[in-house]
């Protein structure tokens, strides 16, 4: 039984938030689906999509402790390309979300105290 407080998908969309305000010049989203350019893909959403005018897209795959997915969800986004984008995805970044965002009340205050 999951006795998360946080779902992912809500700590994906506030790393996408917390990127945004630092990463100026950048396009963030988090969990849109029909990104992935090309037949089949409609359905696929990367966690979080970074994009900037002439350069290829970044993508930050993420998942809860123990994360045993996350680096092969990461390695199959790698070749593809963003709706709308000229660049391929060249760069992933697999990303395992400690313990304590699962189970906290207040993303702010974790993130605060998680060492970098």
């Amino acid at each position: 039984m999951d006795t998360s407080r946080q779902n992912e998908k809500v700590t994906n969309s506030y790393l996408e938030k917390r990127i945004k305000q630092v990463m100026h010049g950048r396009e963030t989203l988090a969990e849109h689906t029909r990104m992935l350019a090309g037949q089949g893909n409609a359905g696929q959403a990367p966690d979080i999509v970074i994009t900037a005018p002439g350069r290829s897209p970044v993508i930050i795959e993420a998942e809860y402790s123990p994360a045993i997915h996350v680096e092969a969800e990461a390695k199959e986004q790698l070749g593809y390309r963003i709706q709308d984008q000229i660049h391929r995805i060249e760069a992933v970044i697999a990303l395992r979300y400690p313990d304590k965002f699962a189970q906290a009340d207040n993303l702010d205050a974790v993130l605060e105290t998680t060492r970098h």
